[in-house]
């Protein structure tokens, strides 16, 4: 049994009638009806123990409360889900003051009872919360107070705390909302309150009954109560865009599964913090990694490791090792165990929005090869998951914190090739269900379209080069401060005059270019006219070249070219000083080696300056941590790697 008593309710208690001017949580003060002045505060749980013993008697009902609900409650009389609420806190208060004398053991009584509430139908969880430690010490107290008495316990009748607003407030405050808040303009909850305080200042000089407000503040937590109420996802697309909206609160499923290899090819970058350095230990600054991975094997297809931070041209030669055979691996890389077979022209490549994606060269050379240009959604990591659980096995190979010793070049690329081949590809995803290496081999002896008979790995090189367009003179082409002609070049300039023509050229190699005939669409190769020069030059060799003579000898002829790159050549292996001992001003290490000792020709570093006579670091010099492995019950066994004196093994994860 429980005890409403609204304002205005008179009782009398030992002869003294009592009017009720106000009640907060348990108590009701009361003024006396003879006394006229006299107020006094009664216990609700007291109270109830008068109405039962009939020392309390009530009088009257204040008119305008709901005649059908009565002075005196009982439990049945109240709704299913009040009845439900009830019976669970009277079961947690039973439990706590049975077997609790302490917040330790409050702490173990509501653990157990966590599990029976876990195992609640849904249903049941809407209706009845789990309270916390404080919550569940205070409706014991509730409890003991009352005597014992479980309607206590009742929600609605232990206080109504909110405030009762006016309907045509709250119509105001909603129509606040609509108009001030929930705009692109992303006003804030003050100015809803403003609008509300205006109208309702505009509304009340026109009317005999104005609406009442107590406070700004209590106003004020009305506007933000309600716009909690509201759904999050509409909040958000009306203030910042549907987009945003769904980019939150979308729902995130699997992308469509592939059914063969190649069909769905993802490409993406990652910087590895790990410092790379030269033979003599100049450090050249920490590479960017461009990996290009089949979605139906999780295999991988072909990486680029480079100085170039997102660039077209790591794009390029990313696709461009994933398109061609990977017979380099043995012979540079001999204590890889495994086999890279991987190979072929994608069906579908999907990348992201970056600058270096939707540039002419990527575009061109994927219209040219058949492949489909698929672009991701903006901050969406999840739609190319396979590619960011290699990154993982790369770093973790890798990255060992800042002060790491830096990784000679050569070293770098070998050790992502033995982080890719003979451990990624060989270690069990859950997401394919198999190794990579093993999904991939399975249909690739059953496939012989994986590149067109008719198509050369010349043309893929060819296609998938920088693009530039030029128009021919008697002197050749001029691309990048140097010349290329040939007999071939000039009857193509008397067939087509003063037409641009697409010329194509390998930053890696700047002896020769291609140009397209504009007829037949076939590839001209036209060598370079200074072939002592830019024969296996790189592009960033030839800059730095020709920044060294026009500031060393004021020109770039043949004979400054000349010199500047002996100087160059004395700079790799001495290091950046004149005769005098000076240090060279304003070249950076990675400008004197690169293109010798960092070359991109296989997607990788290779070495192509003097042979250092130096032992090989071993991994321990290097700050690689090579983490023990069992051996027992692994399938998918491959073999070890010996730096010095550690070794990596592969196994699931």
């Amino acid at each position: 049994m429980a005890l409403i008593l609204p304002a205005g309710t008179r009782f009398q208690i030992e002869g003294l009638e009592w009017e009720v001017l106000r009640g907060r949580g348990d108590t009701v003060t009361a003024k006396d009806l003879k006394g006229g002045t006299e107020e006094r505060t009664f216990d609700l749980a007291d109270l109830v123990q008068r109405l039962k013993s009939e020392s309390l008697k009530i009088i009257e009902v204040p008119v305008g409360n709901d005649e059908s609900k009565p002075a005196v409650i009982l439990l049945s009389e109240l709704p299913d889900r009040v009845i439900s609420a009830v019976a669970w806190k009277h079961k947690i208060v039973k439990a706590l003051e049975f077997g609790g004398h302490s917040k330790q053991g409050y702490r173990q009584i509501l653990a157990f009872l966590a599990v029976e509430y876990r195992e609640m139908p849904a249903s049941d969880k809407e209706r009845i919360k789990f309270p916390s430690l404080r919550t569940a010490q205070y409706w014991l107290a509730l409890y003991r107070r009352a005597g014992r008495d479980v309607m206590a316990l009742v929600p609605t009748l232990k206080r109504d705390a909110s405030p009762r607003y006016d309907p045509r407030l709250l119509a105001i405050i909603d129509s606040a909302i609509d108009s001030v808040y929930m705009n692109p303009r992303s006003r804030r909850v003050k100015d809803v309150l403003d609008a509300v305080v205006r109208e309702v200042r505009l509304f009340n000089e026109k009317t005999d009954t104005p609406i009442a407000i107590a406070s700004d503040d209590a106003v004020y937590r009305k506007i933000c109560r309600v716009i909690r109420e509201r759904p999050p996802r509409h909040v958000m697309e009306a203030r910042e865009g549907k987009r945003k909206a769904e980019l939150v609160y979308g729902p995130v499923g699997d992308a469509p599964r592939p059914t063969r290899i190649l069909e769905r090819v993802e490409l993406d970058h990652t910087l590895i913090n790990r410092l790379a350095c030269d033979h003599r230990n100049r450090i050249l600054g920490k590479p960017t990694l461009t990996y290009c991975s089949d979605k139906y094997s999780n295999a991988s297809l072909g990486h680029y490791l480079g100085f170039e931070r997102h660039s077209a041209w790591a794009v390029l030669q990313c696709l461009r090792n994933a398109i061609l055979p990977k017979d380099y691996v043995k012979k540079d890389y001999p204590r890889i165990v495994n086999d890279w077979n991987a190979l072929g022209i994608p069906e579908t490549l999907v990348i992201d929005n970056g600058k270096e994606m939707v540039g002419k060269n990527l575009a061109a050379a994927c219209e040219q090869l058949g492949i489909t240009l698929q672009f991701t959604r903006e901050y969406r990591g999840q739609d190319k998951g396979a590619i960011e659980r290699a990154f993982r096995t790369v770093k973790r190979m890798l990255e060992e914190g800042p002060d790491a010793p830096p990784i000679p070049i050569d070293k770098f690329s070998e050790y992502v090739h033995m982080a890719l081949i003979d451990e990624y590809m060989q270690t069990p995803s859950d997401g394919v269900g198999g190794a990579p290496a093993a999904l991939w081999d399975e249909q690739f002896r059953q496939r012989k379209d994986l590149i067109p008979p008719g198509l050369q790995p010349e043309t893929i090189i060819v296609l998938l080069s920088k693009v530039e367009y030029r128009v021919p003179s008697k002197h050749g082409i001029e691309l990048n401060y140097l010349f290329y002609n040939s007999n071939e070049l000039q009857d193509l300039r008397a067939m087509n005059p003063g037409v641009k023509l697409p010329t194509r050229y390998d930053p890696d190699e700047l002896g020769r270019i291609w140009v397209t005939e504009p007829e037949t669409g076939r590839q001209l190769t036209v060598p370079c006219t200074r072939p002592w020069y830019a024969d296996s030059l790189s592009l960033r060799a030839h800059q730095t070249i020709m920044r060294m003579a026009i500031e060393k000898y004021g020109k770039r002829d043949d004979w400054a070219l000349r010199e500047a790159q002996q100087r160059r050549e004395a700079m790799i292996e001495e290091g950046p000083s004149d005769k005098r001992g000076r240090k060279e001003k304003g070249l950076t290490a990675l400008e004197i080696t690169e293109g010798r000792d960092f070359r991109g020709s296989r997607a990788g570093l290779a070495s192509k300056g003097k042979a250092d006579d130096r032992q090989p670091a071993t991994a321990e010099e290097l700050g690689i941590k090579l983490r023990p492995r069992s051996e027992s019950g692994v399938a998918a066994r491959v073999g070890r790697h010996r730096f010095g004196g550690g070794e990596i093994s592969k196994e699931p994860r």
